[in-house]
């Protein structure tokens, strides 16, 4: 497939292929009555979203599957590190 190809050149130019995901946390994790949240790590993208109150489970499912698609196949790419984006148009 020709997603797998693209994912495979990048891991063995030495590029990190990125990880973007959606997860469903209680109200009471979240910050000041906030309904999503981005939170960004070395290496990760992850969108808390509050339980109920804007997506369900297979909402969560679809979107993180769209997300693995873009990342999977180079759509999407992450500047971790302040290092300018390159070998993209």
């Amino acid at each position: 497939m020709a997603d797998e190809g693209t994912a495979k050149q990048e891991e063995e130019k030495g590029k990190r292929r990125p990880i973007a995901r959606i997860e469903l946390v209680s109200k009471d994790r979240m910050p000041d009555g906030r309904l999503v949240v981005p939170v960004e790590i070395d290496g990760a993208l992850v969108w808390a979203v509050t339980e109920g109150a804007v997506m369900d489970e297979e909402l969560q499912i679809q979107f993180n599957r769209l997300l693995e698609y873009v990342t999977g196949c180079g759509l999407w790419g992450q500047n971790w590190g302040g290092t300018p984006p390159s070998d993209h148009p």
